[in-house]
């Protein structure tokens, strides 16, 4: 359900997304983390990321192993991230896309407070082009922190 990971994902191709993904950390272009279990460190079972598709545009992704859907896992961690971008970044509004009937993925977005804002026409070189795709966007503010902060508390 991912515009830029085909499936099934072609041998070798992980090696290289590590590699490109650590450089873009590097280089501040983007923030990509690998999600493990509690408890269990260097089993990755899914990544979440931050990019910035255009300047002062910043859009999160994130792809979750099927083993692990439904136990919140995905919320958590985008969560995460998202408090780390609004602490480490001036962007005042974060977007993100889901697949048409990707429900697990409009769920994980809702959780985290972002907001439906229409269809687009998005890239998506894993599906053999471009597809629509539902948008969403979470604006910089203190309904998300103080949601946030409530959670920890």
């Amino acid at each position: 359900m991912t515009a830029h990971i085909p499936h099934p994902y072609p041998a070798g191709m992980a090696a290289n997304f590590v590699l490109t993904s650590r450089a873009a950390n590097f280089e501040g272009r983007s923030l990509t983390l690998a999600i493990e279990l509690k408890g269990r460190p260097g089993q990755a079972i899914g990544c979440v990321g931050v990019h910035e598709k255009a300047p002062g545009a910043p859009e999160v992704g994130y792809w979750l192993g099927k083993p692990f859907w439904g136990q919140g896992l995905m919320s958590e961690a985008a969560r995460g991230l998202i408090a780390l971008s609004w602490r480490t970044t001036r962007f005042r509004t974060i977007h993100a896309a889901a697949m048409p009937g990707n429900f697990a993925s409009r769920r994980v977005l809702e959780k985290c407070g972002f907001v439906a804002t229409g269809e687009a026409i998005i890239a998506a070189p894993a599906r053999g082009g471009s597809l629509i795709a539902e948008k969403f966007e979470l604006a910089r503010g203190e309904a998300w922190e103080a949601r946030e902060f409530r959670k920890c508390a």
